[in-house]
């Protein structure tokens, strides 16, 4: 018991960032955690329970085997996760959420942060909470280093909610950062990849909707042959809806009925019934 007690202290400090000495001030003395750690001592409960509070879990953390199950069990979290955030469903995210954040406190430092990511965006797009959520997500900024993937995640969704608010001064300041730290981004997982075009996508649109046109279809552009050299259809159909939307406004009515019958046809390959409807009551319409 003392092995896996000491293993997990450590474990846990060490995702805090914390010294033995720091986890210790306050608390007890830098040698007694040392004892721990190596499973040499055992604390007593009263001790015990002042470390968990200091590293935010609670005391069974310590003791239980489930942890490393609860770890496995956010890996369909955030497949779920991503379905909904994919197809927009802002009342399944909440439910998922609402599940799994009782659990948080058993999880490690980065699955807690990622727990709090869905939580800004409930708050932002279910609860219409937006003062809430965007402090959420400036305050997570903060916990997170820069050249971690989850802070390009939450400087994505930091600038969503910025331009949603109008507060374009804001905007301005996370829009060229999030332009700098994109190009230089180099995917190697399907996720870091998926991710890379997804913000190629809102920068596209952020051009979009301030009419900057001719920056906008280079941008939609780069990102459709981005996914075209690396055999991806992640958010293709928005691109090609968005490319539609470019061309619709500069009056090229041929080249946008083009652009949006292909997002239709990739949505319809992907499921998305609700971009699928909404594409095909315009089409129907003749408003292209």
């Amino acid at each position: 018991m003392s092995i896996q007690l000491g293993s997990r202290l450590k474990q846990k400090r060490k995702e805090m960032k914390l010294s033995q000495k720091e986890l210790a001030e306050g608390v007890c003395k830098q040698g007694q955690i040392s004892r721990i750690e190596s499973g040499a001592y055992t604390p007593g409960s009263e001790l015990l329970f002042e470390l968990s509070k200091k590293l935010n879990v609670s005391m069974n953390y310590f003791f239980e085997d489930t942890v490393s199950e609860q770890e496995e069990e956010l890996v369909e979290f955030k497949t779920v996760v991503r379905n909904f955030l994919v197809h927009r469903d802002y009342q399944g995210l909440r439910y998922v959420y609402e599940l799994e954040s009782n659990n948080k406190h058993r999880l490690s430092v980065a699955n807690q942060l990622y727990i709090e990511w869905i939580g800004g965006l409930v708050d932002f797009y279910f609860y219409d909470k937006k003062k809430e959520a965007i402090s959420k997500m400036e305050y997570l900024l903060e916990k997170l280093e820069s050249s971690n993937l989850f802070f390009l995640q939450v400087s994505n969704t930091l600038l969503n909610f910025y331009f949603d608010i109008n507060d374009e001064e804001l905007f301005a300041v996370q829009f060229e950062r999030l332009i700098e730290k994109t190009d230089n981004f180099q995917p190697i997982t399907i996720e870091e990849l998926e991710l890379k075009i997804k913000l190629q996508y809102n920068i596209s649109r952020y051009l979009w909707l301030k009419k900057d046109y001719i920056q906008a279809i280079a941008s939609i552009t780069k990102a459709i042959e981005f996914c075209r050299s690396h055999r991806s259809y992640y958010s293709l159909p928005d691109l090609f809806c968005l490319l539609g939307n470019v061309h619709e406004e500069l009056g090229n009515t041929e080249s946008a009925k083009q652009h949006f019958r292909q997002a239709y046809f990739l949505y319809k390959l992907d499921a998305n019934r609700q971009m699928e409807l909404n594409l095909e009551r315009y089409i129907e319409e003749d408003k292209i």
